[in-house]
């Protein structure tokens, strides 16, 4: 369902935006599943990988 909605406002934007560029932000639940394969993203979206403030990667918090 996540990539479906990704893709379809994928689609709104490029019919109505001259070039548009792509990003999203992955971080919490959406970074690992994204990372397991389970939403797939269309080939010209920037990927945005979040840290934690201090360089390191970081996909959710554990135990804080």
């Amino acid at each position: 369902m996540i990539s479906r909605v990704i893709r379809r406002q994928h689609e709104m934007i490029r019919s109505s935006v001259p070039l548009p560029v792509f990003c999203v932000a992955l971080y919490g639940e959406i970074s690992e599943l994204y990372k397991g394969g389970y939403v797939e993203l269309p080939e010209d979206v920037i990927k945005v990988w979040a840290d934690n403030g201090y360089g390191r990667m970081v996909s959710r918090r554990h135990g804080i």
